[in-house]
């Protein structure tokens, strides 16, 4: 991304107080955008989330005497909830694997573990065409797009054998860990925004913790840490730069701004989807 301002007395005066862009405040400013990949990245997280019109009994008193040849719909109600697209997820979380390869070797393995449920997903989405049924009278519609379905397709042909847990190679064990590992880059980018003293190396120990630790063996909790430590020779400035798509040597005030703006985005897309996923 590039910013072209002229005529401007301070910079700043181009982002709201959130660091947000505000060109209305920017009076004789001109102001280029080239998009990036973060841009993109918002955007297809924004797009993960989709309505769906659900009919609700208005009241749930009735019981089965009334006459079964009454078919008005007069005790029903439309609502409509917003629920996760598994195709759009999908191409979303191949965008953040891109994204986080770029910040270096530090988050290889994050984008290697991204990579790797993504293709536990894939191996049972990519079989079914968009609209055909995998479970007959499933939650989510019974297709491919809902997650219930892809649950409830595997516990039918015996994928999980405990019912406690997903079998570990499962598309439904992909899907957890990818909204893990969402949680764990939100944490991360979430605690270095908002926090204006705090390195690299703190804010991931912090997601980690939080995140991902809880949900690991003992055994991967030392692997995870070890690869933390890769994260300490980098530093914030480094990482905002690769991020935003700008050399590191001509990263200045407005680029870093800038960059900061796009990754604001991208936690408030996050967000309701991680909201979602908790439901």
């Amino acid at each position: 991304m590039t910013y072209d301002v002229s005529e401007t007395e301070n910079n700043q005066q181009l982002f709201d107080h959130n660091g947000r862009i505000d060109a209305t405040e920017a009076t004789g400013a001109i102001v280029v955008v080239q998009s990036t990949e973060v841009v993109e990245l918002a955007t297809s997280f924004e797009n993960v989330l989709v309505s769906k019109n659900t009919s609700t009994a208005n009241n749930k008193n009735n019981n089965n005497n009334n006459n079964n040849n009454n078919n008005t719909d007069d005790g029903d109600e439309e609502s409509v909830e917003e629920t996760i697209h598994v195709g759009r997820l999908l191409f979303a979380c191949e965008q953040l694997e891109r994204v986080i390869r770029k910040v270096g070797l530090c988050f290889t393995q994050s984008a290697n573990d991204i990579a790797k449920n993504i293709k536990k997903v894939r191996n049972v989405y990519d079989r079914f065409a968009d609209g055909e049924i995998l479970v007959q009278g499933a939650g989510g519609g019974g297709d491919r797009n809902a997650i219930s379905t892809i649950v409830e397709y595997e516990l039918a042909s015996g994928v999980h054998t405990d019912q406690k847990s997903f079998a570990e190679h499962s598309a439904s064990q992909g899907l957890l860990w990818l909204a893990r590992s969402i949680n764990f880059q939100h944490m991360f980018y979430g605690h270095l925004l908002e926090n204006d003293h705090a390195e690299p190396y703190g804010a991931a120990v912090f997601a980690y913790e939080a995140a991902l630790s809880p949900h690991l063996p003992w055994a991967l909790q030392t692997v995870g840490q070890a690869a933390l430590l890769m994260i300490s020779a980098t530093n914030k400035r480094s990482i905002y730069a690769r991020i935003g798509g700008f050399p590191e040597g001509s990263f200045e005030e407005m680029e870093e701004l800038a960059t900061k703006a796009e990754m604001r985005r991208v936690l408030d897309a996050w967000e309701p989807v991680l909201k979602r996923y908790r439901q």
